[in-house]
């Protein structure tokens, strides 16, 4: 991984850099953050958000991962300890070396919250939660929505620009702000046949770990329950070992299933009743289409 830089475009910034070595890639290919409305200085550049962007790419390759630039220790020493957790849940990805220099931080505090929303039950359980009972730093302040993901694939602008509509909707409802990305990791390798479940939640990390100048704790919203701990993108064995010296990740939900999500703080919020997104065929619909499995269950 070299030439890793951040640029400014025509609305925003970007954070990019070129992975070599991919199988039936004779070019190198060329791995991208992008945030719209913010600028070079909100955007960390340094080699943090591709280890994850990596990780597992490498693991199921059993090939090491070599980041030109720098990466935080704290970084380093979790991932060390997610590919052993990985490892456990999928014998076909094995741990690998990580090559990167070392960079040199320092433990910042009183910057930003963000939770990673979709509108989806699991995320506005986790926003209105901590609405209801957090102050201070560790009270949200942001909405972090992000393309490039299983319900959100890259290319599909219009969905794009809709779900984001909805979304600046709730910000504003809440008096919140919100910070709008995509990326491409998922295109890495896009034959990978491993489960889901241990790719997706790196797709959301990586990202989220360039935005430690604007942002020091990121919420990240539980699918299930701790007594069902099986492999899973956004994890409450992992989620926290993604963390640097200057933003950490917190795992949130796990105590409650989501029929008891939709009890204890869905049906209590007139926002969340209002813009609540769950479909399975929302691309079809644009949004909740009232007849599918997911729509009635919910």
């Amino acid at each position: 991984m070299d030439q890793i830089a951040v640029r400014e475009t025509k609305d925003g910034v970007e954070l990019a850099g070129l992975v070599h070595g991919l199988p039936d890639c004779p070019q190198p290919f060329r791995v991208w953050f992008r945030f719209s409305g913010l600028s070079a200085g909100q955007v960390e550049c340094s080699g943090n958000p591709f280890v994850p962007a990596l990780l597992g790419v490498a693991m199921w390759l059993r090939r090491p991962v070599e980041i030109e630039s720098p990466v935080s220790p704290l970084l380093l020493e979790g991932a060390a300890r997610i590919m052993r957790i990985w490892h456990g849940w999928s014998r076909s990805m094995r741990p690998v070396e990580i090559r990167a220099g070392v960079l040199s931080e320092q433990y910042t505090q009183g910057r930003e919250a963000a939770c990673l929303f979709t509108g989806g039950v699991d995320s506005f359980h986790t926003l209105t939660e901590n609405l209801a009972t957090e102050t201070g730093s560790a009270r949200v302040t942001h909405l972090l929505f992000l393309g490039g993901q299983t319900d959100m694939a890259l290319g599909n602008d219009a969905l794009y620009r809709a779900r984001c509509g909805v979304i600046s909707e709730i910000a504003e409802e809440l008096q919140l702000g919100v910070i709008f990305g995509a990326t491409n990791v998922r295109d890495i390798l896009p034959g990978w046949t491993l489960e889901w479940g241990v790719r997706a939640g790196s797709n959301v990390v990586a990202p989220s770990l360039c935005l430690s100048p604007l942002l020091d704790r990121v919420f990240t919203s539980a699918s299930f329950t701790y007594d069902a701990p099986f492999p899973w993108g956004c994890h409450p064995f992992t989620d926290p070992l993604w963390n640097t010296a200057r933003i950490r990740f917190e795992h949130r939900g796990c105590e409650v299933a989501r029929d008891g999500k939709v009890i204890q703080s869905i049906c209590r919020s007139a926002t969340a009743l209002r813009y609540l997104k769950f479909c399975n065929d929302g691309e079809a619909t644009g949004y909740n289409c009232g007849r599918c499995e997911k729509c009635l269950r919910t």
